[in-house]
């Protein structure tokens, strides 16, 4: 898929190395994000071909997050660099203390290491974690997403009754007749997954290439290449997905694109 393959274009014309900052670097967040997406998306178009739909809207609501996080990026850079390494710092302390509090049999030289951990690691208790809502609001187009990503989540990603009535078998007078965990999945609701997928990883291509050209040493033919093949793509896409003039193809982007698309599923996807 061209989509795929501009993003292992941008990982390599960035070239970024990781350093002694090591996650605390925007840019190195931003390839292990976009490495991520790309092994999400694969795995969404595998789960298509077999007609999981649950499972490929799942990963797609992964995809969806990791937009947002780049987002974050982009907007805040290594600011929000540090805001995820607080929130991993605070969820490793709430797991921490969720151990005390509830296995009170633990080995007493794993309790000491942890008490230990926990004493060295006494301000990450006083911070906060990110949650997409608060993440997505951090730009103005992009927290336009979480549209999707909250419908993601109702109709596959979480167990609601909108996500397990697929599973429901009902006979011709609505009643309750078994469970069928292979349900059936309409060839529009698959188009209308590789859409929503193909915008989120177009969204986070973008996005990842205004983090990554920051800098001198990545001014140079190689991210240019990857920059103008991904936009080339997004074009492309902006056509397939309901562009129907020069104008609006010519200034298209991934966001413009996800906006048409939500435009034409508004009643769900």
């Amino acid at each position: 898929m061209d989509i795929g393959r501009a993003g292992y274009e941008i990982i390599t014309a960035a070239d970024v190395k990781f350093t002694e900052a090591g996650f605390a670097d925007e840019k190195a967040l931003t390839i292990a994000l976009l490495g991520r997406t790309l092994s999400h998306l694969k795995g969404v178009i595998l789960l298509l071909e077999e007609r999981r739909i649950v499972e490929a809207r799942a990963l797609t609501r992964c995809c969806v997050e990791n937009a947002f996080w780049v987002a974050g990026l982009r907007q805040e850079g290594n600011e929000f660099a540090e805001k995820m390494l607080a929130d991993e710092a605070k969820r490793k302390t709430s797991q921490t203390q969720y151990l005390f509090e509830n296995h009170p049999d633990l080995d007493p030289a794993i309790q000491v290491r942890l008490r230990t951990w926990m004493q060295q690691n006494e301000n990450a208790r006083r911070g906060k974690m990110l949650n997409p809502k608060t993440v997505s609001e951090l730009s103005d187009d992009f927290g336009r997403l979480y549209l999707f990503y909250s419908q993601l989540s109702s109709d596959s990603g979480h167990p609601s009754i909108t996500a397990l009535s697929r599973y429901a078998i009902r006979s011709t007078n609505g009643q309750f007749d078994g469970i069928n965990i292979e349900p059936t999945v309409s060839d529009e609701e698959i188009d209308s997954t590789y859409q929503i997928v193909c915008s989120t990883v177009l969204t986070t291509l973008m996005g990842s290439i205004e983090i990554l050209k920051k800098g001198a040493e990545l001014q140079g033919f190689p991210i240019l290449a990857a920059t103008l093949r991904t936009r080339a793509i997004a074009e492309s896409f902006m056509a397939l997905a309901g562009g129907n003039t020069a104008e609006t193809t010519k200034t298209a982007t991934a966001q413009d694109s996800f906006e048409m698309i939500a435009a034409k599923n508004s009643c769900g996807c």
